[in-house]
């Protein structure tokens, strides 16, 4: 979901493979202009943040986040400067015998570790120069 449009669901993910690039369909854009408006993007999306404690963590992230700046400096009489940064934070791979999770947060732990997998999986495939396809 896009925490910075009210948990809307943000479902298509394009990766362009030659580019080593990706896009969000229907992601929350909003145009910056200093340091304090990105301070301010990345304060709202972390109040948006689901996370529980655990036995292993007072403060777990049980979802994953991606938080990407589009950067472009244009000045005149000089080539235009792009750049783009993501900023991941990944929901934490838990054991259930040490993080003693039941009911709800069993559940959870069980979704995010099979996320995790197949976050792997695109990464081998992503890096892999044979490779025809990103799951």
């Amino acid at each position: 979901s896009d925490l910075l449009n009210g948990g809307a669901p943000v479902r298509t993910m394009l990766a362009d493979k030659n580019k080593s690039t990706f896009n969000l369909k229907r992601a929350h854009h909003e145009r910056i202009y200093t340091i304090n408006d990105v301070m301010r993007c990345l304060g709202q999306g972390e109040k948006q943040k689901t996370v529980f404690a655990t036995k292993m963590n007072a403060r777990s992230s049980r979802s994953h986040c991606i938080f990407s700046l589009y950067l472009k400096q244009a000045k005149p009489s000089y080539p235009t400067l792009e750049s783009t940064y993501h900023l991941v934070d990944l929901a934490g791979s838990e054991r259930q015998r040490k993080a003693q999770a039941v009911g709800q947060r069993f559940e959870e732990m069980k979704e995010i570790n099979k996320s995790l997998a197949a976050l792997e999986r695109c990464f081998m495939n992503l890096s892999d120069s044979r490779s025809t396809h990103i799951p």
